[in-house]
């Protein structure tokens, strides 16, 4: 029989598991596609990036291989969008910050393991009022 060890920490997910961002991520590059006259179809974009880097989601939408840097530019004009359509109606998943608070106090470390970039923890940090600890 296997003895199970005592678990002492926890890694969260930010997108989804601690904020409910997936309609403003959707919404973000709906915005992004149509400032730079991407035509494809939104379902297409979202079943090609999920789960991509900000990098090769750039390259999949414009469909060729962009230099880094101007990808990266993309990046972040999209996240920026991000921000700013989740920004008025920001919400966490219903009941993380309790859960979060119940783990602390069960002595867990706590960490976020994330794709999102430095930005979008910060920003989503901010409006769950939690600090970088």
């Amino acid at each position: 029989m296997t003895t199970l060890k005592k678990i002492r920490a926890l890694i969260f997910d930010m997108d989804g598991t601690m904020i409910d961002s997936m309609p403003s991520h959707r919404a973000a590059l709906a915005e992004f596609a149509k400032r730079h006259s991407i035509t494809m179809d939104l379902d297409e974009i979202m079943r090609r990036t999920t789960g991509r880097t900000g990098v090769e989601s750039m390259s999949d939408m414009f469909e060729r291989d962009l230099p880094l840097a101007v990808a990266t530019a993309y990046v972040h004009e999209k996240e920026a969008i991000y921000r700013e359509l989740f920004a008025p109606e920001f919400r966490e998943v219903a009941g993380f910050k309790a859960f979060l608070a119940a783990a602390r106090e069960a002595g867990l470390l706590c960490a976020v393991g994330t794709a999102g970039d430095a930005a979008n923890v910060a920003f989503a940090f901010s409006h769950l009022r939690l600090g970088h600890e």
